[in-house]
């Protein structure tokens, strides 16, 4: 699937400047898209004083990927920072990077967003799907799995589109 570029232009912001921004429309069922679903159940699955504040970071981060104002991942390593990624094992998959953990102080898990800014549809942010990661290196064959499975859904999403 194409892809808007460079990777993040609607999303996120380019030079000074904010990026093209757009809107959201989510894969699934319309009255209960599947990242929403997805979320809903990452956040059953917070200890109780995280849940709004997950729900509240969630929020925000969409919000500014309308109107343009996340921040591209920079650096390598340990001094990588920034909002969104472009996950490299699908070509066209970006991750939104979420600071909220979720799961017992023994066991934190990172959670992610997947999304696709398909070229072919003017300034659509496409939720694709939410997931959770172990930390660390343990976390990144899940990550790969996340991501090849927000590909999938973001293919069918533009198969139907295309019978349509």
């Amino acid at each position: 699937m194409q892809i808007a570029q460079p990777p993040g232009a609607r999303s996120c912001r380019s030079g000074d400047g904010p990026g093209v921004g757009g809107s959201w429309k989510h894969v699934g069922d319309p009255s209960l898209p599947t990242p929403i679903a997805e979320l809903r159940d990452v956040i059953t699955a917070c200890a109780p004083v995280d849940r709004a504040v997950l729900f509240a970071e969630v929020t925000h981060l969409l919000n500014r990927a309308e109107s343009g104002e996340l921040e591209f991942v920079r650096g390598t390593g340990r001094d990588r920072s920034g909002d969104v990624d472009l996950m490299e094992t699908t070509g066209c998959v970006l991750e939104l990077r979420l600071t909220t953990r979720t799961g017992a102080s023994n066991g934190r898990r990172h959670v992610r967003f997947y999304f696709i800014e398909p070229s072919r549809h003017d300034r659509l942010l496409l939720g694709l799907k939410v997931a959770s990661k172990s930390p660390g290196r343990i976390g990144l064959d899940e990550q790969t799995r996340h991501a090849l499975e927000a590909r999938s859904r973001a293919e069918a999403w533009e198969i139907t589109r295309q019978q349509v």
